[in-house]
């Protein structure tokens, strides 16, 4: 059996997926004569894209700068990022970089976009676009597996995941399983199956009516299903596997969830075959995560909790031992920790025993800002080699983090950023605008939230609020002020998000506007409104 796990664009290119890392360990461990090869077709993306336009093969235009001086720019940046740790330089120049390079994906990433749709659609596009993509898909064909997963983190690698389905698949007999964080969020992922599949193209929506490219898909963890894939193909047996959606002939089948791993039964995530040189930061960050599932759960706008179904950690001497084998493997000592979260008492525990270990490593990882992440704690990270926090911040009324059930208070928060800060921790907040509900006031409690922790404040993730199947808002809307919901045209068929209205506080288009209003104010917190989508960089 060759198995092939693929990696569709478009990710920001700074560090390696952990899933496909994971997955491919747990394959090579139970199938030990199995062919298996990661295809990190994200990364070959950008790199295929920069080549072009050093060629002059793409003549891609940003700002007032023509195609060659575009090419040297965006080269430039690239390179920059590459070797400019953020310590070293000053902040406007890192500003400066960064804002290029993110200029060039939002530019080309929506262009490709198009060109993928209009090419799933049958209609024509450029050759040396429709060349492009066959070079994307090269390295897979080549290896002609028997079994191929493309693991989908986001929506805005749907259109890419199922062009380079489609490619694959006529050149290939390999049995196709999407899967990945995107499908394990949905409710209802056998859709993907039943309804048209909207595509967006030359201005229009369209309606894609099959996927006959895709064989399957695996909605949640994928190592137990993807092994009893492997043992099961051919396409007779797959009624076995537990996970599985797939399509007969007459019907759409959703097999019985698999039983779920203890976190102490996986092995060290893989990155062999990754080309860790590639990524856009000084050194290798590398993914990884000591729990599975969410420890708090309750929030009210989610739906990660679906993906691991049940909240489990692993061994903490486990942890270490892993992530000390990784550090001299891929020699590297810097480690984005996963975790949805991590609970105050276990970040003690990771802690105190890394220092004990003497780990010597330095890393970042997500919490929830509460009043036992104290002063003493922090201290306790920040020696242990924490560089940075990502908290769970998403308003400044009280009233909102209730109807939210975040189980946090702002007066907390505030002081948890400014111990954070104190101790040498950098703190990237995330803010959600337009909850179901906000008021202006409450509106403005958050920018002034921002503004008296504007110096405790690092790096903002921002955004407004976006009502998606299966969170608790959409089930009980009535709890939220909501009178009417409204499937948004643009959905994929796998997952829906919703316009709404409601009956108390600001509707969308107020929101949108105030939005736009502050978004000036918002941007001057924190050292760039870049770092908090280049967040790696933050550990330099």
């Amino acid at each position: 059996m060759r198995i092939g796990i693929v990696i569709p664009p478009w990710l920001h290119p700074c560090s390696p997926p952990l899933g496909p890392a994971a997955l491919s360990a747990f394959l090579k461990r139970e199938h030990p004569r199995a062919k298996i090869q990661i295809f990190d077709l994200n990364l070959y993306y950008y790199q295929e894209a920069l080549s072009l336009m050093n060629q002059g093969l793409l003549g891609l235009k940003l700002y007032d700068w023509d195609a060659p001086t575009t090419a040297g720019k965006v080269m430039e940046s690239v390179d920059f990022l590459k070797t400019h740790p953020l310590s070293s330089v000053s902040i406007s120049r890192w500003h400066q970089m960064a804002t290029i390079f993110l200029s060039f994906e939002n530019v080309f990433n929506g262009f490709m976009a198009e060109m993928a749709g209009r090419s799933l659609l049958g209609m024509e596009i450029p050759g040396v676009i429709d060349g492009f993509f066959n070079r994307i898909v090269s390295s897979v064909v080549a290896f002609e597996p028997g079994l191929c997963g493309i693991s989908v983190f986001f929506d805005a690698q749907m259109v890419f995941a199922l062009e380079i389905s489609r490619r694959i698949k006529e050149e290939t007999d390999a049995f196709i399983c999407l899967g990945g964080a995107r499908f394990g969020t949905c409710p209802r992922p056998e859709r993907l199956f039943k309804r048209p599949l909207r595509i967006r193209a030359k201005g229009e929506n369209h309606a894609l009516e099959s996927l006959p490219f895709v064989d399957a898909i695996i909605p949640g963890e994928g190592e137990i299903p993807m092994v009893e894939l492997a043992r099961n193909l051919p396409l007779s047996k797959i009624r076995d596997v537990p996970g599985l959606v797939f399509k007969t002939s007459s019907q759409v089948v959703t097999n019985d969830p698999p039983p779920l791993l203890s976190m102490n039964e996986l092995p060290a995530p893989d990155f062999s075959d990754f080309h860790l040189e590639g990524y856009l930061t000084p050194e290798p960050v590398l993914p990884f995560m000591t729990s599975r599932g969410c420890a708090w759960g309750k929030c009210t706008f989610c739906t990660h909790h679906r993906i691991y179904r049940k909240y489990r950690q692993m061994n903490i001497q486990t942890v270490l031992r892993q992530m000390d084998g990784l550090k001299d493997s891929y020699e590297t000592s810097l480690f984005s920790l996963f975790d949805e979260m991590i609970p105050p008492a276990r970040a003690r525990n990771l802690a105190k025993a890394m220092l004990n270990k003497g780990l010597n490593l330095k890393f970042s990882a997500y919490a929830k800002p509460v009043k036992p992440f104290n002063e003493t704690l922090l201290k306790l990270l920040a020696q242990a080699g924490c560089r940075l926090m990502m908290w769970g911040v998403e308003s400044g009324s009280q009233r909102i983090l209730d109807l939210m059930k975040k189980g946090t208070k702002v007066k907390d928060m505030e002081e948890v950023l400014m111990n954070s800060s104190k101790a040498g921790i950098r703190n990237l907040i995330f803010i959600m605008f337009g909850f179901p509900g906000e008021t202006e006031a409450d509106f403005n409690l958050t920018i002034s939230f921002l503004k008296r922790n504007s110096n405790y404040i690092d790096a903002i993730s921002k955004g407004i609020f976006v009502l998606i199947e299966g969170c608790e808002v959409h089930r009980r809307p009535d709890k939220f002020f909501i009178t009417r919901m409204q499937p948004k045209s643009d959905n994929w068929s796998g997952a829906m998000a919703y316009s709404f209205e409601t009956d108390a506080g600001l509707d969308q288009k107020q929101v949108l506007k105030l939005y736009k209003e502050h978004l000036p104010l918002i941007e001057k917190i924190g050292l760039s409104p870049r770092l908090g989508v280049y967040r790696e960089h933050l550990l330099f």
